[in-house]
């Protein structure tokens, strides 16, 4: 079974780059994760997003001395197996010294924090500095005018980067900190 996110301007364009992507599947299972949304001129605000689960097909193909064979996907008896193979599976790594912050990782950070000040429209401008296991992002200006809120938001940002941090580079990252502040105009 493999499945794929596919977002576009609407369901059925969505559902139909989908398919594509997947190879035109005979059989697939679509689930709507969000409509999307549409202003009052009919311009598409915010993107309808599915995903689609299918069944790999099963390919065949001739080997040297012309006899024909078959690729099969692995099935896993339990979910100790599935884990095993993933186990032996190459993975993005941090490398060096594993008591810092490395530069991919800052370079992702910052990436990521540059998606999140576009959507939600923050004019002000930041500067990253790490020391060994801190990295603190510096806002120039205040973010938003109560203090409580943008604490609020700053522990949530803090947390949200951390847990794509782990995700890309699979590793826990105990002990390390990521820092917002921002300043007191």
């Amino acid at each position: 079974m493999k499945s794929l996110f596919q977002q576009a301007s609407t369901v059925a364009k969505a559902i139909e780059k989908a398919w594509e992507r997947a190879g035109n599947p005979g059989e697939f299972t679509v689930k709507i994760i969000d409509f999307g949304k549409k202003n009052f001129l009919g311009l598409t605000k915010k993107p309808a997003i599915v995903s689609i689960t299918y069944e790999s097909e099963k390919k065949t193909f001739e080997d040297k001395k012309g006899y024909r064979k078959q690729e099969f996907t692995k099935k896993y008896s339990s979910p100790r197996d599935q884990k095993r193979v993933e186990d032996r599976r190459p993975q993005q790594r941090v490398q060096n010294d594993p008591e810092s912050w490395q530069g991919h990782i800052v370079k992702d950070v910052d990436f990521w924090l540059r998606d999140w000040i576009k959507i939600a429209k923050i004019s002000s401008r930041y500067k990253i500095t790490t020391n060994k296991k801190e990295m603190k992002i510096s806002f120039q200006d205040k973010v938003l005018q109560k203090n409580d809120d943008e604490k609020l938001l700053f522990s949530s940002l803090s947390y949200l980067l951390i847990q794509f941090i782990k995700k890309k580079y699979k590793k826990k990252f105990q002990g390390y900190y990521i820092l917002l502040t921002s300043g007191n105009k």
